[in-house]
């Protein structure tokens, strides 16, 4: 609806908003998990999509990672939709928390931003351009069947699949992460697969999976 208000109806609507919390969530006391995202709204502003959320509280510590990375998703998805550039993001939230039983990892991560500066910048991959919903029902279709154990993936089962590089690499980290949650050896031509920024990432959170040859060749 959002995409047919922008592009076929009023380009510069100020009514392209999603509402995600529902009111009568407050009506079931025992609820206390209400909806964070109050609601995301679309601007086209000089040819670039920007969004802003509106939350009513937000976990800074693991809610607002998981956030970011979602809503943005859904920013880029409909930039691509309605083929304009990504704009800006905005975060809103009118409370910000993090849980007591976080804080010292929470004081642990901060430590380390502080004291390490040799992180290297990535710069995350694009979207392809055009329609991305048949490639993104493939995908689900796989990490479905990937999440329930019913298939595994090589990395030559990927790459033959008929998806833009952008989406196989999803696939790539959907198949890593089937071996560490069924606790199984790491397969490391997946890991070899992918882009340095997803690299990055799966060796600085799961390092531990890997075993001693593979941890020696990737550090």
């Amino acid at each position: 609806r959002i995409k047919n208000l922008l592009t076929q109806e009023d380009i510069d609507s100020k009514r392209a908003f999603i509402q995600i919390f529902d009111a009568s969530e407050l009506f079931v006391l025992e609820n206390i998990d209400v909806s964070c995202t109050i609601g995301l709204q679309f601007f086209v502003r000089e040819g670039e999509l920007y969004m802003s959320s509106v939350m009513r509280a937000n976990d800074a510590f693991r809610g607002m990672i998981s956030d970011l990375f979602s809503f943005t998703f859904m920013q880029e998805l409909m930039a691509r939709e309605l083929r304009v550039e990504v704009g800006e993001y905005f975060h809103n939230a009118g409370s910000i928390h993090i849980y007591d039983s976080d804080h010292e990892w929470a004081k642990t991560v901060l430590e380390e931003a502080e004291n390490h500066h040799d992180i290297p910048e990535f710069e995350f991959p694009k979207m392809p351009e055009g329609n991305n919903w048949p490639s993104i029902e493939t995908v689900l279709k796989y990490e479905e069947l990937l999440r329930k154990d019913q298939i595994s993936m090589t990395k030559n089962d990927i790459e033959m699949l008929d998806l833009p590089d952008y989406w196989k690499q999803i696939l790539f980290l959907f198949s890593i992460y089937q071996h560490i949650a069924y606790k199984r050896d790491m397969d490391h031509s997946l890991f070899q697969s992918l882009l340095p920024v997803y690299q990055f990432f799966v060796r600085n959170k799961w390092l531990h999976y890997f075993s001693t040859e593979q941890k020696e060749e990737i550090q």
